[in-house]
């Protein structure tokens, strides 16, 4: 190869590279864009709401704190398109994306993120996902039309992507980013407690919050003892009024079978009458 030759190839390659670059910075910017005006620019509200009119270092900080958050975020979610093992990346790529619908849902029904509480509500209620379709199918339509609007277009630069890289690095790096906003968002509700937490990026948000509420049942488990003792037969002669209070997780069929259990078991005590009140 002569000397003009091997300078004809260098030049291709760096003008290949200036194009992937730019690609890639494009990509960058779509995400980002997609991602955060998703939720009616929620970010951009929560970001001016820290440390309220005069920040301090420490309210400085909380700002630069909850960028970075976003930062990871969406660096996770297009890092995830470069694995070599297209398999792996596709269905990360799924996860992510399932849970970020989730967020967003909650979003547009709410009106605001969900926070810790909402969550544990939302995954006690899956079971009246059919009545949540229905009565929240516009809020739910929104969410998945933004939500494919991130989707697809990562599953296609995961799909054209031709990097091949050292898949050890490329999941010991992902493990990496997924350790940080994990010590970030546990550092933040230790610290800070819930309310701080509103506004952490979507997906992550909802994946971060029911792992949280699945340690807590582990590290603090319920007293079946004491709640058997406390829903034991009836045998107060003196009662004369039982009130049952309700969330929406609970479905009414499954109330009424309720019920008539408690009648069948207290006859004696319960009456047949039962008010329901809708809010």
């Amino acid at each position: 190869m002569t000397l003009f030759e091997l300078k004809k190839v260098i030049k291709l390659i760096l003008k290949n590279h200036r194009k992937n670059i730019t690609i890639e910075v494009l990509f960058f910017i779509y995400i980002t864009f997609v991602y955060v005006a998703s939720d009616d620019f929620f970010f951009l509200d929560r970001l001016l709401s820290i440390g309220g009119g005069h920040l301090s270092i420490f309210g400085h900080f909380s700002r630069f704190l909850f960028i970075f958050e976003y930062f990871l975020a969406i660096t996770v979610l297009i890092y995830s398109t470069r694995l070599a093992n297209k398999l792996l990346a596709n269905t990360l790529i799924t996860a992510l994306c399932f849970f970020i619908f989730l967020d967003l849902a909650a979003f547009y029904v709410y009106g605001r993120p969900a926070d810790i509480f909402n969550i544990a509500m939302l995954n006690a209620a899956v079971a009246n996902t059919k009545d949540a379709l229905f009565e929240h199918s516009g809020s739910i339509f929104k969410a998945i039309f933004f939500t494919v609007l991130i989707y697809v277009p990562l599953v296609l630069h995961s799909s054209f992507n031709t990097y091949k890289g050292n898949t050890i690095v490329q999941k010991i790096a992902l493990l990496s980013l997924f350790i940080g906003m994990i010590t970030i968002y546990a550092s933040t509700l230790i610290v800070k407690g819930v309310p701080a937490l509103i506004g952490f990026p979507k997906g992550f948000s909802y994946v971060f919050a029911s792992l949280s509420i699945e340690l807590n049942s582990l590290i603090s488990p319920l007293n079946y003892r004491e709640i058997n003792r406390l829903t034991d037969r009836v045998i107060n002669d003196k009662l004369n009024n039982i009130i049952v209070v309700m969330d929406e997780s609970v479905e009414y069929s499954n109330f009424v079978e309720a019920k008539k259990q408690w009648q069948q078991e207290n006859g004696a005590l319960l009456g047949g009458g039962c008010l329901l009140i809708s809010v």
